[in-house]
């Protein structure tokens, strides 16, 4: 009876140490999953700082980032992209792409320079406001080949392109897509007629 007993004690001792390297185990191979799920995987879920994207996404609004679609997809005027500049990540529009001719004008006020983009519409009429009245001056600019212009669709408090310059296409994160609906998205109208359009 005595040794029975202390075979039975030694047997449920000598379980433990295997039962804690399945633990282990399970653990790494449910880490290795998820690790494996995450880069296969092109979706994640993002949430919205800032105000730079009103109307059209709201802060604290969830959205659907795609990691993977421009493997297959050419960057298009009016995406909504995620973009990794400087340690910073943001959310913004596409506005333009390489090698499109973009006007603005450019306010001095002491430190400060103020950078608003011109509708081609209005250029000529702002052209000779320029000429009469102290509102600035105008210049154009060429997106680099190999990157993008970015601007936020509620530009009063977007910080983007006008001020940091055009980024790197490599810097896009992924494309966004709502996960719920706005009650007003707002259109983007483009920097200046596409190709073809006359």
């Amino acid at each position: 009876m005595r040794r029975a007993f202390w075979n039975r004690v030694g047997g449920i001792g000598g379980q433990r140490p295997s039962r804690r390297k399945t633990i282990q185990r399970t653990g790494i191979m449910f880490a290795a999953g998820l690790g494996l799920f995450h880069l296969c995987c092109p979706f994640s879920i993002g949430v919205v700082q800032g105000s730079s994207m009103l109307p059209t996404y709201q802060p604290g609004q969830f959205f659907l980032l795609d990691r993977h679609y421009y493997q297959n997809h050419p960057v298009r005027r009016g995406d909504v992209v995620v973009v990794r500049c400087d340690s910073h990540t943001m959310i913004k529009r596409v506005f333009g792409l390489p090698g499109d001719r973009i006007w603005l004008l450019v306010q001095r006020d002491g430190d400060r320079i103020d950078r608003y983009i011109i509708d081609t519409r209005l250029l000529e009429r702002m052209r000779r406001a320029a000429e009469h009245w102290d509102i600035g001056h105008i210049t154009q600019l060429t997106v680099p080949k190999g990157s993008i212009y970015l601007r936020g669709d509620c530009t009063e408090f977007s910080i983007d392109s006008r001020a940091f310059g055009a980024v790197p296409m490599s810097s896009i994160v992924g494309r966004v897509s709502p996960l719920r609906a706005v009650s007003r998205p707002v259109a983007v109208k483009p920097a200046f007629p596409p190709p073809g359009s006359d």
